[in-house]
């Protein structure tokens, strides 16, 4: 192994976490707003 390869390996993880981290968060806002709006639609 190169030890540019496990210079690299830790920000790919880093970028893979982070972007994974944001879908995440994305999805939950998603679900989120789903949930309320139905809730209104529910009420009315």
């Amino acid at each position: 192994m190169s030890p540019e390869a496990t210079e690299t390996r830790p920000i790919v993880l880093a970028v893979w976490i982070a972007f994974h981290g944001l879908e995440v968060a994305v999805r939950a806002v998603q679900m989120d707003r789903i949930d309320s709006s139905s809730v209104m639609m529910g009420k009315n």
